[in-house]
């Protein structure tokens, strides 16, 4: 029997997984062309990078509460007529947009902040797949999902789809690391479920269908009583 590998091996294999497909995505970047929903998304994006500077003055004239006054708060994070969604998922292309534009561009510094959530998506994957299966599982999981054409496309875009599926992804990943436990704690297995249950909404407000699975899942455990080591 081969013996599983370590948690903190685990960890830096994902990783690497994780460099290798941001790199893929970084290099690819050009070749996908703007699409429908975007200008929407980068719109909120650029209004939440503007507060970020705002913030930042506040904080150096050592007025930290004007970056929180109605007035900044109304411009910079009401976006409702064009984009109805919540700003979690347009906060890392916030940040990229603002570091990386002199460099990149705004599109591409835009992109850049999903391709991050993409890559981590892809290492966790990996992180899951290892821990459940073996290193050979979680490198094929990995591969399987930067190869999908269609997630590949998904990752050059500053839309909602891959901070969704990686939201969901880590809700899964808590909900196994919990079941797979031989002796779990309620308390903190059940706030963390709960916060990565909850955080598919954030993104996006029709992020709905995988609890379903969730509920599957916990009921499926529950039925069976397995365990296996997390």
């Amino acid at each position: 029997m081969i013996s599983q590998p370590t948690r903190r091996t685990t960890f830096l294999l994902a990783s690497l997984v994780a460099i290798i497909a941001f790199v893929v995505l970084a290099a690819t970047m050009d070749d996908i062309g703007l699409t429908w929903d975007e200008p929407a998304y980068m719109g909120s994006a650029r209004a939440y990078g503007q507060w970020f500077t705002v913030l930042g003055r506040s904080i150096v004239h050592l007025q930290p509460l004007e970056a929180f006054s109605k007035p900044a708060l109304d411009g910079y994070w009401q976006q409702e007529q064009a984009d109805m969604h919540p700003p979690l998922g347009k906060i890392l292309p916030a940040v990229t947009w603002r570091l990386l534009r002199g460099l990149a561009g705004d599109l591409t510094a835009l992109r850049l902040g999903d391709a991050l959530i993409f890559a981590a998506l892809t290492g966790l994957v990996c992180f899951l797949g290892t821990r459940m299966s073996g290193p050979v599982a979680g490198l094929f999981a990995a591969a399987s999902l930067l190869l999908m054409p269609r997630l590949f496309f998904h990752g050059h875009l500053t839309a909602l789809d891959i901070p969704v599926a990686f939201a969901w992804t880590l809700a899964v990943y808590f909900f196994w690391r919990w079941a797979a436990s031989p002796r779990p704690r309620l308390w903190p297995n059940v706030l963390l479920l709960g916060l990565a249950y909850g955080l598919p909404w954030v993104p996006r407000t029709r992020a709905s269908f995988y609890r379903l699975s969730c509920c599957y899942g916990f009921s499926s455990s529950a039925a069976t009583g397995r365990r296996s080591r997390c």
